[in-house]
């Protein structure tokens, strides 16, 4: 009964962190078949800016 459960958690815990990693690779597919390298440059480095943002305004807190 134990084990199962842990099974499952671990499988509940791994299937999103899969899917959102298959959607990140799909993701930056579209994006250099639909607008180019270029602009995913861009929304790359947006997102980083975004992302450090994010984290020092966590260290504020």
């Amino acid at each position: 009964m134990r084990t199962k459960r842990a099974i499952i958690n671990f499988i509940t815990d791994a299937l999103p962190q899969v899917i959102i990693l298959i959607l990140g690779i799909v993701k930056i597919k579209l994006f250099i078949n639909v607008l180019g390298e270029a602009k995913l440059g861009l929304y790359q480095l947006y997102n980083q800016i975004v992302a450090y943002l994010v984290l020092i305004e966590g260290r504020n807190w």
